[in-house]
């Protein structure tokens, strides 16, 4: 029996609630044949589609997880850290980290050796000290997304909680602060917009697609290189979503 496609979004949606299931649990040998570039041992605790390249590594820990959606790749040099959502035709650089950790710094010292104990500042006690306003319980997200066909530059820095939407390109060296709209080109440090890939109305109509959530086959046999000829074209062709299965190696997904 044929399996029911389940959209990209949906399969964020279930990640974010810790809920996304593989398919299909493959043997470290195996992987290859799924069009997997990289060693075996990088996919460990990372949930995938078929024709990824992992080439960064994972620093995952043993209850957590990470996505990488069809036709996504990173390249060496860089780490990608638990819950991070990679969606489809991604093509991240070199040396790129998304989900950067970090330390407090509210404290003595910032070495993870001296959090030490102690009580809560007051806000009085925070305004004396000169800190920054705490932020509020549950503010940050703990995942950080990149949605699909965003391009990532060489050496660019992702913070936890930030969402890359689709279609969205980060400058070489950025550091990604805070979330980026479709489309849109942002670079620096930290990271501003500069101008968008297209106009919005074609930004509307290409989102409105979901491309990502077809064939790759299919969505090869459009005229790509132009985004007017591409829209009308889809539009005129009658196709169902692909049902992408969700992969994970032996030994690593419980």
């Amino acid at each position: 029996m044929a399996m029911s496609p389940i959209l990209l979004a949906d399969k964020l949606a279930l990640f974010r609630d810790n809920k996304l299931q593989v398919t299909r649990i493959v043997a470290p040998d195996d992987a290859q044949g799924l069009g997997i570039s990289g060693e075996a041992k990088r996919l460990t605790r990372l949930l995938f589609e078929r024709n990824i390249g992992v080439h960064a590594q994972g620093i995952i820990g043993a209850k957590n997880h990470s996505f990488f959606g069809a036709h996504s790749y990173i390249n060496a040099g860089g780490y990608f850290r638990a819950w991070v959502f990679v969606g489809r035709y991604c093509s991240i650089g070199r040396r790129v980290t998304i989900g950067a950790g970090s330390h407090s710094m509210d404290g003595l010292s910032t070495s993870t050796i001296l959090r030490g104990s102690g009580a809560l500042y007051s806000e009085t006690q925070r305004m004396a000290a000169g800190l920054m306003p705490e932020r509020l319980p549950g503010s940050k997200s703990k995942f950080t997304i990149i949605e699909s066909d965003v391009w990532i530059g060489d050496g660019a820095v992702i913070l936890p909680g930030v969402t890359i939407s689709t279609g969205a390109v980060i400058g070489a060296n950025s550091v990604v602060t805070r979330n980026v709209e479709p489309y849109m080109i942002v670079a620096g440090a930290p990271a501003r917009p500069l101008r968008s890939r297209f106009a919005p109305a074609i930004v509307e109509a290409i989102l409105e697609t979901r491309y990502w959530d077809y064939s790759t086959e299919f969505i090869k046999s459009l005229p790509c290189g132009n985004v007017f000829e591409f829209i009308d074209s889809f539009h005129a062709s009658v196709k169902s979503p692909e049902p992408f299965e969700t992969y994970g190696v032996a030994q690593t997904i419980p």
